[in-house]
């Protein structure tokens, strides 16, 4: 057998370096977020102080609150090994690069195993992979959430290695992704069953089964373990029940005028990634028609779950209907789009001349690539300034939180950002509301620790005015120290000190 020569060997190579480069445009304007400033997702700082506690709270499963357990760990993880919310972020920009290079190869493996009975269709699916690759690595949504210390970025991986491990019929590791993605996102509880249905439709052996029977069994178990440390059956979504309806009177969804309750039906099916493809969107018209033929089941029926699943919640108003919950759906999306323009591009070209239909389908994802960059570059600075003014007095109460706290500083604050940011051990933090702070519980407990401090807003620590004097003002946030006293009173060291 003839060695490859080197123009073969670039041949080969050109569509993976395609998809490379456009990881690595994306994933350099996702350093730029994370360079401009801090998380823009308030949860993102819930999560990982979440993790922060398990340090200490490790076998209290109530500490995860209405989520599931594996992103905690993932954050106490980083968290035990000195890293911040900042080195989350750098990973979900890892995984999202990660995530294009496995779409294009779960597609590329599926019709390389299935080719198409006619030869234009072969020779242009040939393309499919790599440019869904490259949907996938600029769609906007990934460019947000790969910033992120959100979960979505690794439940996004987790499902294409799930798909990819059933592709390649490896139903334990397959098994092993679908059970991290059950413990990291609902939505993954659903995408089970659809393995399962997949089982019953084809490989009924039992070694295949472990794809949907591992996750099953793990659900079953974080079920009962939950039922056995509160008393009651699924309390984690009765708890994500309350909390939702309490944000949407908070936020006054019903009275705001926001485009996600304008045919709420359609919002993640149409409206979403409408809005991302702009004038591109007209190819999921011919993309839906061929991902539905042609498409690998793992990741078409998958898709088809998550989609019905997120669509039923938001319309009976079950969560916030936020854009995050839709990247999950991005590569099957991006592979719509991908595959409509080119084998609709290819198929007119075949119509005239196959050397016609080549050049056609080289310009026309030339012509997306440019008009998807240029795009991507307008969004990717609005992100940039939102980064920018993203919790910025936290960030800078922080900063002085660190620089100047002493070692046994007490700090009251509710205000969890500001706790990530610091990075002070947690059992520094007291939680009471500042409304309910006097100048005695102050004095009480610099006595005890050195100082107390206090970071609220302004409006809520007026009743504190003895000996505190303020580190930091914004318009809304307040830093306040309150030095122990030089001669300290025998009689506060008998009160007890709040923590």
């Amino acid at each position: 057998m003839k060695a490859a020569t080197p123009s073969l060997s670039l041949r080969r190579a050109a569509p993976w370096l395609l998809v490379a480069a456009a990881v690595a445009y994306t994933s350099v304007l996702r350093l730029r977020l994370i360079a401009a400033g801090p998380d823009a997702d308030v949860d993102a700082y819930d999560h990982f102080h979440i993790g922060m506690r398990l340090a200490s709270e490790h076998t209290d499963i109530t500490v995860h609150w209405v989520w599931l357990p594996l992103w905690h760990f993932v954050d106490a993880a980083v968290y035990a090994l000195g890293g911040g919310i900042r080195h989350v972020r750098l990973l979900a920009v890892a995984l999202t690069a990660a995530s294009a290079f496995a779409l294009t190869e779960l597609l590329r493996r599926h019709l390389a195993a299935r080719p198409a009975a006619l030869p234009w269709l072969t020779e242009a699916e040939r393309a499919v992979p790599f440019a869904a690759g490259v949907a996938l690595a600029l769609w906007p949504l990934n460019l947000r959430g790969g910033a992120s210390a959100e979960p979505e970025a690794l439940f996004q991986l987790l499902l294409l290695a799930a798909a990819l491990a059933w592709q390649a019929e490896r139903a334990v590791a397959a098994g092993v992704a679908l059970s991290l993605a059950a413990m990291l996102r609902y939505e993954a509880w659903p995408v089970v069953a659809a393995f399962g249905a997949l089982w019953l439709a084809g490989r009924r052996t039992a070694r295949a089964s472990l794809a949907w029977a591992m996750p099953a069994a793990l659900v079953a178990v974080w079920c009962v373990a939950h039922r056995l440390a509160t008393g009651q059956w699924l309390r984690f979504l009765a708890d994500n029940r309350a909390y939702v309806e309490l944000a949407w009177r908070e936020f006054h969804f019903d009275t705001r005028d926001l485009p996600r309750l304008h045919q709420p039906a359609l919002w993640y099916a149409v409206r979403l990634p409408t809005v991302a493809l702009r004038e591109w969107a007209v190819w999921l018209v011919p993309g839906l028609v061929w991902i539905a033929r042609r498409g690998p089941r793992s990741l078409t029926a998958p898709s088809l779950a998550l989609l019905a699943t997120v669509t039923v919640v938001w319309v009976t108003r079950r969560n916030l209907g936020l854009d995050r919950h839709f990247a999950a759906l991005v590569p099957a999306y991006a592979t719509m789009a991908a595959a409509g323009l080119v084998v609709t591009v290819a198929w007119a070209g075949e119509r005239v001349d196959r050397k016609v239909a080549r050049v056609a389908l080289a310009a026309a994802m030339a012509l997306a690539c440019v008009g998807f960059v240029r795009w991507r570059v307008r969004a990717a600075e609005r992100s940039y300034r939102r980064h920018q003014g993203a919790f910025v007095a936290d960030q800078a109460a922080a900063a002085v939180l660190r620089r100047e706290a002493t070692a046994d500083a007490t700090v009251f604050t509710t205000r969890v950002p500001l706790r990530v940011m610091a990075r002070l051990p947690l059992q520094r933090y007291v939680g009471w509301r500042p409304a309910d702070l006097r100048d005695f519980n102050l004095l009480v407990e610099s006595a005890h620790h050195g100082e107390a401090w206090v970071a609220a807003p302004p409006a809520e620590v007026t009743a504190l005015r003895d000996g505190v004097e303020v580190r930091y003002r914004s318009e809304g946030l307040v830093l306040l120290r309150r030095r122990a006293p030089r001669e300290v009173d025998p009689g506060l060291l008998t009160a007890r000190p709040c923590r």
